[in-house]
């Protein structure tokens, strides 16, 4: 491997992930504001609307960035047309999921206000989903530094826009136009920019390259419209199940905490797997590397994240978000968990994916949607909050689990060490927390996460010297 390939591998993942940054950063500072502002039932509502659009981007973009990414570094000589290609069938799948949104509201939205608020989101979705191809194109041309420049200068604007319309008195359908502006500007930028720095921008509508490219794409459509549906469903499946407003901005909040906290170390896989398609191709084992780290370490470092957030997450959205989110603190720990484990099937999530193993990732995304949809309108109406996350826990719980199977099948790694020792690490920490607790938080903090520490080592659940997979894995470039 050529220390060049190393330092641009390197570069791309630092991009993106700064990139998520910056839009993380701009999104908890709009968050933040908007509660303040708003209060606890505009913010329901505006939450409501941007998860029903944003559940419909799955099927704008249908997957096809992702088969972008590995056919362009499969055929990297032919990457102008399949770009075109890809960015025509597209367009075509937004402008049907823009309609198909703004339909399903006028129909099924609990809240009357709401239909006016998912039409403007619709233009946003549309510019969203413009952006998302440009992405997909920088990540496969390693040239992602475009796309850093463009969160920080459009979440900026829109930020300082947000905070402006605020100040003056404005109010939700305000918000939404401001969101649909900065999108499609933000698109207009990112297509100018790509066709002057990096490949000409085209449009091609070409059925039998846009059919195979559905059949390419189609494993990722399941798994983007799965893992969506997942966590923007299960906002609209209970808002349309309890009719409780306050409840569901609670939830709404720490679902959306929890999601923004994801959203980095979710990133990083995105930049990765061109690296890992060609370590693949090499048939160099270091996708495997990259696999066995990220489920190992994932499951350690969400544990101490969630425990963090159990200690101090109540306290910090009082202190954040005023004293009616308080309780979304508590939600938003528990969502941690979650996605602890989401982010543990993720690393041979990505090896399967590169070695042409999709199915079994299309079917463990389909497993947890399918749970969440089955379990949460019966166990919120029952419980409440309490119901929801129950059945969140479980439709969290199972893809991993399904990826895991497949590696420990495909004799990648193990259920000892890739779960068992990594879980007997975490139990004794979380016992600890939960039994010193009303001690306080700081002490049962620190003593959970002392004996997280001890766990590691007494079970070698994981190691200071796994570091060292992490560049040879993820740059297998």
């Amino acid at each position: 491997m050529q220390s060049g390939g190393i330092r641009s591998i390197f570069r791309n993942s630092a991009q993106l992930s700064a990139a998520q940054v910056i839009g993380v950063l701009t999104r908890l500072a709009m968050v933040v504001i908007v509660t303040r502002e708003l209060g606890a039932d505009l913010y329901g509502l505006l939450a409501y609307s941007q998860a029903w659009s944003a559940s419909f981007f799955s099927l704008a973009t249908a997957g096809i960035g992702a088969a972008l990414v590995l056919e362009i570094n499969r055929r990297r000589e032919a990457a102008t047309r399949i770009a075109a290609e890809a960015l025509g069938l597209q367009l075509l799948l937004t402008l049907v999921a823009a309609a198909l949104s703004v339909a399903g509201a006028l129909l099924v939205t609990p809240d009357p206000r709401a239909p006016a608020l998912i039409f403007i989101l619709a233009l946003a979705l549309a510019g969203r989903s413009v952006v998302s191809w440009t992405t997909q194109v920088h990540t496969a041309r390693e040239t992602t530094h475009h796309v850093m420049r463009q969160e920080v200068v459009f979440r900026t604007v829109e930020l300082a826009a947000v905070t402006a319309i605020l100040a003056a008195g404005g109010g939700v359908l305000a918000l939404a136009w401001v969101a649909a502006a900065a999108w499609l500007l933000q698109a207009g930028w990112a297509v100018s920019v790509l066709h002057r720095k990096v490949l000409p921008v085209g449009i091609a509508a070409d059925g039998a390259a846009w059919k195979a490219l559905l059949v390419l794409a189609a494993p990722f459509f399941i798994m983007m419209l799965s893992a969506e549906w997942r966590s923007y469903g299960a906002l609209i499946l209970f808002r349309n199940t309890v009719p409780d407003a306050q409840a569901f901005a609670q939830l709404a909040l720490g679902f959306q905490a929890a999601f923004i906290a994801a959203i980095l170390p979710l990133s990083l896989s995105a930049a990765v797997q061109p690296a890992l398609v060609r370590s693949c191709a090499r048939g160099d084992g270091r996708d495997l590397a990259w696999g066995d780290v990220v489920q190992r370490w994932s499951v350690v470092l969400g544990a101490a994240v969630a425990l963090v957030a159990m200690a101090f997450g109540r306290d910090l959205f009082r202190l954040v978000f005023g004293e009616e989110f308080a309780e979304a603190g508590s939600i938003a720990a528990m969502a941690l968990w979650w996605y602890a484990g989401m982010l543990a099937g993720a690393g041979y999530a990505q090896v399967l994916i590169a070695r042409g193993h999709t199915r079994i990732v299309a079917a463990s995304s389909i497993a947890g949607a399918v749970a969440m949809t089955l379990l949460l309108p019966p166990l919120a109406a029952r419980y409440g909050v309490d119901g929801a996350l129950a059945a969140m826990n479980v439709s969290y719980a199972l893809p991993p689990l399904v990826v895991l199977a497949a590696a420990v099948r495909h004799g990648w790694t193990g259920w000892m060490r890739g779960l068992i020792r990594p879980l007997c690490a975490v139990l004794p920490g979380t016992a600890a927390f939960l039994l010193l607790r009303p001690q306080g938080a700081i002490v049962a903090l620190a003593v959970a996460l002392a004996a997280l520490v001890a766990g590691c080592l007494v079970f070698r659940a994981v190691s200071p010297g796994d570091a060292r997979g992490l560049p040879m894995a993820s740059h297998a470039g």
